[in-house]
This record gives structure tokens, C-alpha cells and sequence, in this order.
């Protein structure tokens, strides 16, 4: 189906408009609800990441763990910032979407963003695994990590690639015979196709495999923490601890600490990220086969409309996980505005 309105000559150009400026009052009107919800969800993260960005560049010692959440608060402000606004714009122009080339910037932006933050997740994961199960071997070095953010970065743009053929804007009937409304949707050419269902088979294993592997290092690293603090206990000594030398038992026993806190936040960040996206997923790769979003309406419709936005929960949360479980990022906050006061 065309991309441009198909018009009756009875229809003036005028009247078009006015009636599709109509159709996307009444569509605004109704997805109200999802827009606020996305429109809170980019507030908090635009705020929330842009934060984390300043606060753990300016404040932590450059190391792997500090590149990779970098990473991840890049990825989100990228949603926040792009992808957002352009989600707000598909709801609020629902029958007059501007151009085929923003519909298809902003899903190719989209799905690169969530790879991204799937692969930066993945080398969090990785390099805590590491730090706490093998602290003997081998650690990935700050200028590795750099190199690996680059290559999650080009990564997750080639993953994303075929979403570019996959939506355009497509011409959508109207109540009035003759004009045709614009949608940024998945393209028409490929409706009867496998190919939608292959692309959403392809992240729901792909989905599957990262969080098989978020599910198993963590299982082991939870296990490990567990065995390293019973080992902690059994071998104190009148409040001491065998120590490397020259180390305080209270240095070494905070080290350990803190970093088992890091661990336990970057756990839970994972397990939101899980817990958001996987279910999206899900849904989308039965919809590419059943089609059921087109027999939806009224509140089923709108809460589908919802539910499919839910993963933008993981680019607003994880800021609120620094701020509830990171002191030194609580204590670089109060530093960055005493900073700002002066």
C-alpha cells in the first residue's frame, strides 16, 4: 500500500487535512494514557541518566565496571532524548505521521538501543562474573573495555539494520472513502510474509539466549558471594582477617563489600531490564503470526498500545537503582551541586 494518501477528487486538499487532523485529535484523546506514561518514563530518564553520565565520569576512577555502566546510561539518554519523543509523535499523529524517514529512523533507533543496552548488560555481566568468581584470574583491562564498548556499539547498529526494511509509513483507510490516513507501522509488503515472524523469532532467541546467560553468571556469582562471606566469618580471628600484606583488615573487608553491593545493584538492573523486555518481545513474535493487534479496540487496544511501551521502564529505573543503592553516586550528586552553588 502507498506511504502518501490515496484522495477522492470530490475531497479538497484542505478537507483532507482538516479531516486527518481530526482523526489525530480524537487518537491523542485516547492514547492519552500511553503518552503520559512514556512522556514520564523520558522525563525521568533524560533527567536520571544525564546524572549518572556526569557523576560517574567525573567522580569514579576510570575502570571496566564504570566504561560499561557509561555505557548503559549512553544507550538509555538515547532513548530518552530520540526514541521517546518520536514514540509521543506516532501516538499524537496518529493518521498524519510527518515522513517515512523519521518512521523509519526512529524504529532502526529504537531496536539499536535495546541491543545496546542487551550487549552493555552482557559485559557487565561478564566482567562481574570475573571480579567475583575468578578474582585470581585474568581482569578485563579499562582500555579493553573501551574497545568492547565500541564493538557493543557497532554491534547493535548491524543488529538493528533490518528494521529498516521492515516499517515505513503506510496508508491506513478512514471513515471517509478516499483519503487515507499515514501510520508508521510495519510495512504492508511484508503482511502476509514470514518475514515479520522471523525478525521477531530471531530477538525472541536472542532475547532468550542473554537472559539465559544474565540467569546463569549471576546464579554463580550470587553462590560465589555466598561462599566468600561464610569463608569471611569462619576465618576471622579476634576480629582480624588474614589479609595481602600491608592491607588493614578493614580496607580489605570494604573492598570486598563494595564491591559485592555493586554486584547486587547491577543484578537488579539486569533483572529489570528481564523483566521489561522480555514479555514486549514475546508478545510482538505472536503478533507477527496471529495478528491479533488489528481485531483489538477500545481498552484492550489501548492497554496493548501500553504494554508494548513497557521497556522504556528499564531507560528511566536504572538511575533510581544508582541513586537507592550507590552512596559514592548519592555522595558525587551532593558533590556535583555543591559544585554547581558555588
Amino acid at each position: 500500500m502507498n506511504s502518501t494518501p490515496m484522495t477522492n477528487i470530490s475531497y479538497t486538499e484542505e478537507e483532507i487535512n482538516s479531516y486527518l487532523d481530526q482523526l489525530c485529535h480524537e487518537a491523542r484523546l485516547k492514547f492519552m494514557p500511553a503518552i503520559i506514561f512514556v512522556g514520564i518514563l523520558g522525563f525521568i530518564g533524560l533527567v536520571g541518566n544525564t546524572l549518572v553520565l556526569i557523576v560517574y565520569y567525573k567522580s569514579f576512577k576510570p575502570k571496566p565496571s564504570r566504561t560499561f555502566i557509561l555505557c548503559v546510561a549512553g544507550f538509555d539518554l538515547m532513548t530518552n532524548v530520540i526514541v521517546i519523543p518520536n514514540e509521543i509523535t506516532e501516538l499524537s499523529f496518529r493518521y498524519k505521521y510527518p515522513t517515512n524517514g523519521l518512521c523509519i529512523f526512529n524504529n532502526f533507533l529504537r531496536y539499536t538501543m535495546a541491543y545496546g543496552s542487551t550487549l552493555s548488560l552482557a559485559l557487565i555481566c561478564i566482567e562481574r562474573y570475573n571480579k567475583i568468581c575468578r578474582p585470581l584470574k585474568r581482569q578485563i583491562a579499562t582500555r579493553t573495555a573501551c574497545k568492547l564498548v565500541i564493538a557493543c556499539v557497532a554491534l547493535a547498529t548491524i543488529l538493528g539494520i533490518p528494521t529498516i526494511f521492515r516499517y515505513k509509513v503506510n496508508g491506513v483507510e478512514t471513515d471517509r472513502v478516499g483519503i487515507l490516513g499515514r501510520v508508521c507501522e510495519p510495512s504492508d509488503e511484508f503482511k502476509d510474509s514470514i518475514l515479520p515472524f522471523i525478525h521477531s523469532f530471531l530477538q525472541l532467541i536472542t532475547c532468550v539466549v542473554f537472559e539465559t546467560l544474565f540467569i546463569v553468571l549471576y546464579s554463580l556469582i550470587g553462590f560465589a558471594i555466598i561462599r566468600q562471606r561464610k569463608f569471611r566469618q569462619q576465618f576471622k580471628v579476634n576480629g582480624a582477617l588474614d589479609k595481602p600484606k600491608g592491607m588493614a583488615p578493614e580496607t580489605g573487608t570494604k573492598k570486598v563489600a563494595k564491591s559485592h553491593k555493586t554486584t547486587a545493584m547491577l543484578m537488579i538492573i539486569t533483572a529489570t531490564y528481564v523483566l521489561s523486555f522480555l514479555p514486549v518481545i514475546i508478545l510482538n513474535t505472536v503478533d507477527s503470526v496471529l495478528q491479533f493487534r488489528n481485531n483489538l479496540n477500545g481498552a484492550k487496544f489501548i492497554s496493548y498500545i501500553i504494554f508494548v511501551r513497557i521497556f522504556f521502564i528499564n531507560a528511566a529505573v536504572n538511575p533510581i537503582v544508582f541513586g537507592f543503592m550507590d552512596k559514592r553516586f548519592r555522595d558525587g550528586l551532593v558533590d556535583l551541586f555543591k559544585m554547581k552553588h558555588k
